[in-house]
């Protein structure tokens, strides 16, 4: 199974629904990955995720656009 979580500039809530996320009984499915796409934006994540999640940077998304969810939708759809 894979999550996708789409982000812009908001580290407060990437990490605190990753926390969520990681503390829930996620962790007992087998194959599972954790995806964050990132939308042009310097974020931070929380040192104790980076060897849990993968961060796509969205190319389908220009950097002027207008946040189109199906430009996020598609870079999820190349990715899996």
């Amino acid at each position: 199974m894979k999550i996708y979580i789409v982000t812009y500039k908001r580290n407060d809530i990437l990490n605190d629904t990753l926390n969520k996320l990681f503390a829930s009984d996620f962790t007992n499915y087998k194959n599972t990955e954790v995806n964050i796409i990132n939308n042009h934006s310097n974020f931070y994540l929380a040192p104790v995720f980076r060897d849990k999640v993968r961060v796509l940077h969205n190319m389908m998304r220009p950097d002027w656009s207008n946040g189109n969810l199906s430009e996020n939708w598609n870079q999820a759809l190349l990715d899996g």
